[in-house]
C-alpha cells in the first residue's frame, strides 16, 4: 500500500494522489514520485513548471494585501467605499462598488479585477489550446520547430503571459503537430466523403536530405502510390483522370548576360538606379529569369524593355565588358515581348489554385490561336519574330487543339455558365454531356399557339419523370438558354444557387469543375516544401515534413 504523508501540506492543494508512490498535477496532469513520502519532488514541480502558482495560503494574504495596499493609494483623493474583510474581497466581485466621484470609475472597476483575480495556473484546457496554437504558427509560416528554445522568444511569451510555459521542441514535434494532423486530417476526410469527385496531381521533386527511394519512378510504381492514396482517403470511386523561343534564344541570352553583370556589379547597378533618377524615370530593378520558369524569360525581356534607356546609358559611361544590343535586336526583344504576352497572361490564370481552371482552357486556347494569326499577318515584325509565332502557332495547334475532342474538358468548359458554346468551335455540345442524346419529338402544332404549348409543358413534365434521359436534355436545353455569367463573376457560386433547378448538371459540375488544368498548384506546394527542408533544416523526416504541409494547406 502506497504511504503517504498525512495530507496537511500546503502542496496538496495542487496536486492529487494517484496509484503507487505518485501525485498528479491539478494543472499538467503530469505524474510525480512521492516515494517515502517526500513532498519535494512536488514543490520543484510547482517552482519550476508553475512559477505564478501561490504554494502557501499566507503568500496568497500577503499578495492580497499588497493590492489593498495599492487600492488604499488610489483611494485617497477618490472617495471610494474599500471592502473591509477577506468575506468583503471576495464578494466585491460580484457586487457593485460604491463611487463618489464618476471620474474614477474605470480605475475602481480595474482594481475591483485585481482584487476578485489572484495570479493563477493556466488549465489544462487553456494550456492545451495556447500549445496547439503556437504549432499552428509554427506550420502555417514554416517557423523551424527551434524557435520554442529561442531565448529572446521565451522572454516575449513570459512577459505576455507568466503562467504559459513553453512546450519542448520534441513535445511540439512529436506531440502536438501529429495530434494536430490527425484531427485535422479526420475533417478533411469528413469533407471529402462528401464530395462527389476528387482530382489528383503529382509531381516529383529532389529533398535535401538525400532520402533513399527502394523503387524507381516509374510510371507502374506512381501509379501504384496513387492508387494507395486513393485507398487511403477512400476516393477510388471519386477520382476524375485526364519551344518557342529558340528562334531568339541568342538574344536572350545577351539579355541575361547584361542582366547578370548588373545583378553582379553593386557598382554597376547603383549607376543604374542613379540614370534612371537623372532622366526622371521610374526606379525598376532588372528581372532575371529561371530556366524552369517560362514565365521569368518574359519578366525579363519586359523590364528590360522598360529600362531600355537607362540601360544604353548605363553601359556608355562604364564602357562595361558587355555586348550591347544592336538597334535591330531592341527591335527584336521588344516585338518578342508583345508576341509573349498573351502566353504569360494564359499561364498566370490558368495556374491558380483558386478558382476554376479547366474550363478556361479552351477559351485560351481559341485566343492564343487568333492572336498568333494576327501576328503572321503583320508585315512589320522582324523574320525572325515571324519564325517565332509560326512556331508557336503550330506547337498551340499541335497541343492544345486536341483538347476540343477531349470530354473532359469540352464538358467543363460546357459546364461554365461564362462561356457554355463560346468556347467551342466545331464540337457537338449537347453530345459531350449525354452519352446517347436523343433528339425530342417534333410538336406537330404551331408553335405560336397556347394551346400547343400548354400541351407541350405537359407532355414534357411527365416525359421527364418517366424518362432521365429526356429530363437531362431538358435541363441541358434550359441551362444553355440561361443568359451568359459575366466573366468576373464565379461559376461555383452560380451552380449552387441553382442547383435544385439542375439536379443532374449539378452533379456533373463537381465533377468537372474540381479539375485543375495544370500540375502548378502541386509545384507550388512542392516549392513550400523546399523551404520546409531548407539547409539548416534538411534533417527532418520526409513523414514529418508531410504532416507540415497538409497542415499548412488545410488548417
Amino acid at each position: 500500500m502506497p504511504y503517504y504523508r498525512e495530507r496537511t501540506s500546503e502542496l496538496w492543494n495542487h496536486f492529487e494522489p494517484v496509484e503507487g508512490d505518485k501525485a498528479k498535477c491539478d494543472y499538467c496532469s503530469m505524474k510525480l514520485s512521492t516515494a517515502g513520502g517526500s513532498l519535494n519532488n512536488l514543490k520543484r514541480h510547482l517552482l519550476a513548471r508553475h512559477p505564478t502558482v501561490t504554494i502557501n495560503r499566507n503568500e496568497s494574504n500577503q499578495q492580497r494585501g499588497t493590492f489593498i495596499s495599492l487600492f488604499v493609494m488610489l483611494n485617497k483623493n477618490n472617495n471610494i467605499k474599500l471592502p473591509h474583510t477577506e468575506h468583503d474581497i471576495q464578494t466585491s466581485s460580484t457586487s457593485t462598488i460604491s463611487f463618489s466621484s464618476p471620474n474614477v470609475t474605470q480605475t475602481s472597476l480595474v482594481m475591483a479585477s485585481i482584487l476578485s483575480s489572484e495570479c493563477r495556473p493556466l488549465s489544462v484546457t487553456k494550456k492545451k489550446q495556447l500549445d496547439e496554437q503556437l504549432a499552428k504558427m509554427i506550420v502555417k509560416r514554416y517557423y523551424p520547430f527551434a524557435l520554442v528554445e529561442d531565448p529572446e522568444f521565451k522572454k516575449f511569451l513570459n512577459m505576455l503571459n507568466p503562467s504559459y510555459t513553453l512546450p519542448s521542441r520534441k513535445t511540439v514535434s512529436n506531440n502536438i503537430i501529429p495530434r494536430l494532423y490527425e484531427s485535422s486530417k479526420n475533417d478533411v476526410q469528413h469533407l471529402i466523403d462528401q464530395t462527389i469527385a476528387v482530382c489528383l496531381t503529382t509531381d516529383c521533386w529532389t529533398s535535401k536530405e538525400n532520402t533513399k527511394f527502394d523503387v524507381r519512378h516509374t510510371g507502374d510504381n506512381i501509379s501504384e502510390k496513387l492508387i494507395t492514396t486513393m485507398r487511403n482517403w477512400n476516393i477510388t470511386h471519386k477520382v476524375t483522370v485526364i519551344n518557342g523561343l529558340k528562334h531568339i534564344s541568342s538574344i536572350t541570352q545577351k539579355v541575361k548576360i547584361i542582366v547578370e553583370y548588373f545583378k553582379r556589379s553593386h557598382h554597376a547597378l547603383a549607376k543604374l538606379y542613379a540614370t534612371q533618377e537623372q532622366m526622371n524615370l521610374p526606379k525598376l530593378k532588372l528581372t532575371q529569369d529561371v530556366v524552369t520558369r517560362w514565365n521569368s524569360t518574359f519578366d525579363m525581356l519586359q523590364r528590360f524593355v522598360k529600362v531600355k534607356d537607362a540601360i544604353n546609358s548605363t553601359l556608355a559611361v562604364l564602357q562595361a565588358n558587355v555586348d550591347m544590343l544592336s538597334s535591330e535586336e531592341w527591335i527584336i526583344v521588344e516585338k518578342a515581348s508583345v508576341v509573349l504576352e498573351i502566353f504569360y497572361d494564359v499561364t498566370n490564370e490558368i495556374c491558380s489554385d483558386q478558382y476554376v481552371t479547366l474550363s478556361v482552357v479552351l477559351i485560351f486556347t481559341s485566343a492564343i490561336f487568333e492572336s498568333m494569326k494576327m501576328y503572321e499577318q503583320d508585315i512589320t515584325l522582324p523574320i525572325e519574330i515571324k519564325e517565332m509565332v509560326s512556331t508557336l502557332k503550330q506547337q498551340t495547334i499541335s497541343r492544345l487543339k486536341p483538347l476540343e475532342d477531349n470530354d473532359l474538358v469540352t464538358q467543363a468548359a460546357l459546364l461554365d455558365p461564362r462561356y457554355k458554346k463560346l468556347a467551342f468551335s466545331n464540337v457537338n455540345v449537347n453530345n459531350s454531356i449525354n452519352e446517347n442524346p436523343q433528339q425530342s419529338d417534333e410538336s406537330t402544332c404551331i408553335k405560336s399557339s397556347l394551346l400547343c404549348k400548354s400541351f407541350d409543358e405537359q407532355y414534357n413534365r411527365q416525359k421527364a419523370s418517366h424518362n432521365p434521359q429526356a429530363a437531362g436534355i431538358i435541363e441541358v436545353d434550359k441551362y444553355l438558354n440561361e443568359p451568359i455569367l459575366n466573366r468576373h463573376e464565379n461559376p461555383l457560386t452560380w451552380w449552387n444557387s441553382r442547383k435544385s433547378q439542375y439536379p443532374r448538371l449539378y452533379n456533373l459540375v463537381l465533377k468537372r469543375l474540381c479539375i485543375v488544368a495544370t500540375s502548378i498548384p502541386c509545384e507550388r506546394l512542392f516549392s513550400k516544401a523546399g523551404m520546409t527542408l531548407t539547409e539548416q533544416r534538411n534533417r527532418i523526416k520526409p513523414s514529418k515534413a508531410s504532416q507540415i504541409l497538409f497542415l499548412n494547406q488545410n488548417l
